[in-house]
């Protein structure tokens, strides 16, 4: 099962363009291996000195080189005229074999001006359509249109192969894509709004946060569910990571530990509360009873007095992002 980044919503998608996106991506995260990572609606943006272009990556597929495939989804009906495949918005025809060329290019050249290092290809997916022949511009090879969709994840395979493990390289090119995520709201929904206000609250934790000098080291930062504490928390492991500082993120719900543990650096401890409280205490000769019905509150006590005592796996920048557990009165926070 590939890595996905990030999670599919859960709400239901009022585009139907939308929903052909998804559904290709579902197939991709269920039949590839979990040594490729998928992102979906990436945006790109180039600014040329006259205008600036802009434009959107239906899914970007990375194997553990570190290579990219593009994926162009289009859903619906196509032309499939001689000189090409098009498609019509609104009565506007467009050419889909150009647009797959520009985020391509846009891509390269993105890739270049951050001296990264990484092959790219790219896929047409018709899921609505299917292709009698090829074209002169674009190879049948790569096109998958519904009568192959069941052959997906082979041809993707097929275009961009495993590779030789290179995780320096495929981390880089991860880091950059999660760093250019593009999340565009949906107007025509309340959810729409929702999620442009926690877009505009995360970028402002994650810009000025790091800016923050206290002689304590210590930063409390207190949110709402969605306030964008976690996506500040992953940009502070990852920033710390390329710096070499070993990084730990501690947190007291088991789904949000798994979640991070798969999209944080590799070498990120990862662990709820009450994981690394049972680390320390076994660490240092101490026993809990878990038959005993006060067990979890003797381990917080036992934590906690380790915790000011304690050099947590040497870690020079710490986490921590907790659920509510009234826990020292404690909301939220990140230590580096």
């Amino acid at each position: 099962m590939a890595r996905l980044i990030p999670s599919l919503p859960i709400y239901g998608e009022s585009r139907s363009g939308l929903k052909a996106e998804l559904k290709v991506l579902k197939i991709l995260e269920l039949g590839l291996p979990s040594i490729y990572t998928l992102f979906h609606s990436i945006g790109w943006s180039l600014a040329p000195k006259s205008s600036d272009i802009r434009g959107e990556a239906d899914i970007v597929a990375v194997n553990q080189a570190g290579d990219i495939l593009l994926i162009e989804v289009k859903s619906g009906s196509v032309d499939l005229a001689a000189d090409g495949i098009f498609k019509d918005y609104d009565g506007d025809r467009v050419s889909v074999l150009s647009q797959i060329a520009r985020t391509h290019g846009a891509f390269k050249k993105r890739l270049k001006d951050g001296g990264l290092t990484s092959k790219i290809a790219s896929i047409l997916v018709l899921p609505d359509s299917r292709i009698a022949s090829e074209t002169v511009q674009w190879s049948k090879e790569q096109i998958v249109d519904v009568s192959e969709i069941d052959r997906l994840c082979t041809k993707v395979q097929e275009l961009l192969p495993p590779g030789l493990a290179d995780e320096s390289n495929q981390r880089s090119i991860i880091d950059f894509l999660s760093d250019d995520l593009c999340i565009e709201p949906d107007v025509t929904s309340l959810i729409g709004s929702i999620e442009s206000s926690t877009s505009r609250m995360a970028d402002g934790l994650t810009t000025w946060v790091p800016r923050i000098r206290a002689e304590s080291r210590v930063v409390r930062v207190v949110g709402t569910a969605g306030s964008g504490k976690t996506q500040l928390a992953l940009n502070r492991l990852r920033a710390e990571d390329k710096l070499g500082a070993s990084t730990a993120f501690f947190c007291f719900n088991r789904p949000l530990a798994d979640h991070i543990s798969r999209i944080a650096p590799s070498r990120t401890c990862v662990e709820t509360f009450h994981e690394l409280a049972v680390r320390l205490s076994r660490e240092r000769g101490y026993s809990v009873d878990f038959s005993y019905s006060n067990a979890f509150k003797d381990l917080e006590k036992i934590a906690l007095r380790l915790f000011t005592t304690t050099n947590i796996q040497g870690t020079s920048s710490l986490s921590m992002k907790c659920r509510i557990c009234g826990l020292n009165g404690w909301r939220s926070c990140c230590v580096y």
